[in-house]
Protein backbone atom coordinates (compact mmCIF):
# COMPACT_ATOMS: atom_id res chain seq x y z
CA UNK A 1 0.00 0.00 0.00
CA UNK A 2 1.11 3.53 -0.76
CA UNK A 3 2.34 4.92 2.55
CA UNK A 4 0.65 8.25 1.77
CA UNK A 5 -2.81 6.67 2.08
CA UNK A 6 -2.12 4.06 4.76
CA UNK A 7 -4.62 4.58 7.58
CA UNK A 8 -6.93 6.74 5.46
CA UNK A 9 -10.65 6.08 5.12
CA UNK A 10 -13.74 7.62 3.54
CA UNK A 11 -17.15 7.86 5.20
CA UNK A 12 -20.27 8.80 3.21
CA UNK A 13 -23.75 9.28 4.64
CA UNK A 14 -26.59 9.58 2.12
CA UNK A 15 -29.43 11.99 2.86
CA UNK A 16 -32.66 12.99 1.11
CA UNK A 17 -32.82 14.82 -2.17
CA UNK A 18 -29.54 13.52 -3.54
CA UNK A 19 -27.59 15.18 -0.76
CA UNK A 20 -25.11 13.64 1.62
CA UNK A 21 -22.23 14.19 4.01
CA UNK A 22 -18.75 12.86 3.27
CA UNK A 23 -15.56 12.64 5.27
CA UNK A 24 -11.96 11.74 4.48
CA UNK A 25 -10.04 10.65 7.56
CA UNK A 26 -6.26 10.52 7.27
CA UNK A 27 -3.12 10.42 9.45
CA UNK A 28 -1.98 13.77 10.81
CA UNK A 29 1.35 13.48 8.98
CA UNK A 30 -0.41 13.48 5.60
CA UNK A 31 -0.13 16.86 3.89
CA UNK A 32 -3.83 17.35 3.24
CA UNK A 33 -5.99 20.29 4.21
CA UNK A 34 -9.46 20.75 2.75
CA UNK A 35 -10.97 24.17 3.37
CA UNK A 36 -13.68 25.95 1.44
CA UNK A 37 -15.03 25.25 -2.03
CA UNK A 38 -11.54 25.64 -3.52
CA UNK A 39 -10.41 22.53 -1.61
CA UNK A 40 -13.11 20.27 -3.03
CA UNK A 41 -11.02 18.88 -5.90
CA UNK A 42 -8.29 17.89 -3.43
CA UNK A 43 -10.94 16.31 -1.20
CA UNK A 44 -12.19 14.21 -4.14
CA UNK A 45 -8.65 13.15 -5.05
CA UNK A 46 -7.94 12.14 -1.46
CA UNK A 47 -11.10 10.02 -1.51
CA UNK A 48 -10.17 8.39 -4.81
CA UNK A 49 -6.66 7.36 -3.75
CA UNK A 50 -8.14 5.36 -0.85
CA UNK A 51 -9.93 3.20 -3.42
CA UNK A 52 -13.36 4.87 -3.62
CA UNK A 53 -14.72 4.30 -7.17
CA UNK A 54 -14.94 7.46 -9.29
CA UNK A 55 -18.70 7.09 -9.75
CA UNK A 56 -19.36 7.52 -6.02
CA UNK A 57 -18.46 11.21 -6.22
CA UNK A 58 -18.70 11.52 -10.02
CA UNK A 59 -21.27 14.34 -10.14
CA UNK A 60 -20.81 15.68 -6.61
CA UNK A 61 -20.78 19.41 -5.94
CA UNK A 62 -20.19 21.38 -2.75
CA UNK A 63 -23.41 22.45 -1.02
CA UNK A 64 -22.14 23.13 2.48
CA UNK A 65 -18.98 23.91 4.44
CA UNK A 66 -15.76 22.03 3.76
CA UNK A 67 -13.15 22.16 6.48
CA UNK A 68 -10.34 20.18 8.06
CA UNK A 69 -10.31 19.34 11.76
CA UNK A 70 -7.71 17.80 14.02
CA UNK A 71 -8.92 14.50 15.47
CA UNK A 72 -7.20 14.92 18.84
CA UNK A 73 -8.96 14.52 22.17
CA UNK A 74 -9.23 17.69 24.24
CA UNK A 75 -10.64 17.85 27.74
CA UNK A 76 -10.76 19.75 31.00
CA UNK A 77 -9.98 17.81 34.15
CA UNK A 78 -12.78 18.24 36.66
CA UNK A 79 -14.94 20.61 34.54
CA UNK A 80 -16.54 22.49 37.44
CA UNK A 81 -15.13 25.50 39.29
CA UNK A 82 -16.79 28.15 41.45
CA UNK A 83 -20.32 27.82 40.13
CA UNK A 84 -19.38 27.21 36.48
CA UNK A 85 -19.84 23.78 34.88
CA UNK A 86 -18.58 22.91 31.40
CA UNK A 87 -20.57 20.46 29.29
CA UNK A 88 -20.24 19.04 25.80
CA UNK A 89 -17.16 20.03 23.79
CA UNK A 90 -16.31 22.70 26.38
CA UNK A 91 -15.75 19.99 28.98
CA UNK A 92 -14.30 17.33 26.74
CA UNK A 93 -14.15 16.88 22.95
CA UNK A 94 -13.47 13.39 21.65
CA UNK A 95 -11.95 12.57 18.27
CA UNK A 96 -14.76 13.58 15.85
CA UNK A 97 -13.99 10.50 13.73
CA UNK A 98 -16.09 8.51 16.18
CA UNK A 99 -19.18 10.72 16.14
CA UNK A 100 -19.50 11.26 19.90
CA UNK A 101 -20.07 15.01 20.09
CA UNK A 102 -23.87 15.13 20.41
CA UNK A 103 -24.06 12.02 22.60
CA UNK A 104 -21.51 13.47 25.03
CA UNK A 105 -23.24 16.87 25.16
CA UNK A 106 -26.58 15.23 26.01
CA UNK A 107 -24.91 12.90 28.49
CA UNK A 108 -23.20 15.81 30.27
CA UNK A 109 -26.42 17.83 30.42
CA UNK A 110 -28.24 14.82 31.91
CA UNK A 111 -25.52 14.22 34.51
CA UNK A 112 -25.38 17.86 35.56
CA UNK A 113 -29.16 18.33 35.76
CA UNK A 114 -29.62 15.13 37.77
CA UNK A 115 -27.01 16.24 40.28
CA UNK A 116 -28.53 19.73 40.57
CA UNK A 117 -32.01 18.30 41.11
CA UNK A 118 -30.92 15.87 43.83
CA UNK A 119 -28.66 18.11 45.90
CA UNK A 120 -29.60 21.58 47.14
CA UNK A 121 -25.92 22.34 47.59
CA UNK A 122 -25.15 23.26 44.00
CA UNK A 123 -21.42 23.49 44.62
CA UNK A 124 -21.45 19.91 45.86
CA UNK A 125 -23.65 18.90 42.90
CA UNK A 126 -21.28 20.57 40.44
CA UNK A 127 -18.27 18.78 41.88
CA UNK A 128 -20.14 15.46 41.78
CA UNK A 129 -20.96 16.09 38.12
CA UNK A 130 -17.29 16.80 37.36
CA UNK A 131 -16.19 13.52 38.95
CA UNK A 132 -18.77 11.59 36.92
CA UNK A 133 -17.81 13.47 33.75
CA UNK A 134 -14.12 12.61 34.18
CA UNK A 135 -14.96 8.95 34.74
CA UNK A 136 -17.23 8.72 31.69
CA UNK A 137 -14.97 10.74 29.38
CA UNK A 138 -12.14 8.43 30.41
CA UNK A 139 -14.22 5.49 29.20
CA UNK A 140 -14.77 7.21 25.85
CA UNK A 141 -11.08 8.12 25.51
CA UNK A 142 -9.95 4.57 26.30
CA UNK A 143 -12.44 2.95 23.94
CA UNK A 144 -11.65 5.29 21.07
CA UNK A 145 -7.95 4.51 21.51
CA UNK A 146 -8.82 0.81 21.28
CA UNK A 147 -10.85 1.40 18.12
CA UNK A 148 -8.03 3.43 16.58
CA UNK A 149 -5.52 0.69 17.38
CA UNK A 150 -7.63 -1.91 15.58
CA UNK A 151 -9.02 0.12 12.69
CA UNK A 152 -6.52 2.91 12.03
CA UNK A 153 -3.02 1.69 12.91
CA UNK A 154 -0.84 0.89 9.90
CA UNK A 155 1.90 -1.59 9.14
CA UNK A 156 2.23 -5.39 8.98
CA UNK A 157 1.45 -5.96 12.68
CA UNK A 158 -1.70 -3.82 12.44
CA UNK A 159 -2.81 -5.71 9.32
CA UNK A 160 -2.36 -9.06 11.07
CA UNK A 161 -4.27 -7.78 14.09
CA UNK A 162 -7.22 -6.77 11.88
CA UNK A 163 -7.15 -10.12 10.04
CA UNK A 164 -7.52 -11.87 13.39
CA UNK A 165 -9.96 -9.53 15.15
CA UNK A 166 -12.47 -8.41 12.51
CA UNK A 167 -13.81 -11.90 11.65
CA UNK A 168 -14.23 -12.61 15.37
CA UNK A 169 -16.15 -9.33 15.83
CA UNK A 170 -18.39 -10.37 12.96
CA UNK A 171 -19.07 -13.76 14.53
CA UNK A 172 -19.70 -12.33 18.02
CA UNK A 173 -20.82 -8.69 18.03
CA UNK A 174 -20.72 -8.55 21.83
CA UNK A 175 -16.92 -8.42 21.60
CA UNK A 176 -17.19 -4.82 20.46
CA UNK A 177 -19.41 -2.95 22.95
CA UNK A 178 -19.89 -0.09 20.45
CA UNK A 179 -19.36 2.71 22.93
CA UNK A 180 -18.85 5.01 19.94
CA UNK A 181 -21.80 7.23 18.94
CA UNK A 182 -23.76 6.13 22.03
CA UNK A 183 -21.65 7.68 24.76
CA UNK A 184 -20.06 5.87 27.73
CA UNK A 185 -22.47 2.96 27.99
CA UNK A 186 -20.14 0.43 29.59
CA UNK A 187 -17.30 0.27 32.08
CA UNK A 188 -14.14 -1.00 30.44
CA UNK A 189 -12.32 -3.55 32.54
CA UNK A 190 -9.66 -6.11 31.65
CA UNK A 191 -12.29 -8.70 30.69
CA UNK A 192 -13.87 -6.28 28.20
CA UNK A 193 -10.43 -5.36 26.84
CA UNK A 194 -9.46 -9.00 26.26
CA UNK A 195 -12.76 -9.72 24.51
CA UNK A 196 -12.42 -6.60 22.38
CA UNK A 197 -8.91 -7.56 21.23
CA UNK A 198 -9.92 -11.24 20.99
CA UNK A 199 -7.26 -12.32 23.44
CA UNK A 200 -9.53 -14.55 25.55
Amino acid sequence: MDESIAGSQVLRFCQKGGRGRAYVSYPALTEYGFNGASGFSQFLEAARVTGVPDEIFGSATVSGPLATFNGAHNWVEHPYRKGLALIGDAGGASDPSWGQGLALAIHDAKLLSENLMTDEDWDKAGNAYAVQHDRDFGIIHTFENWMSEVLCDTGPDADKRRERILPMWHQDRSRNPMTIVNGPSKQLDETVRKRFFCED
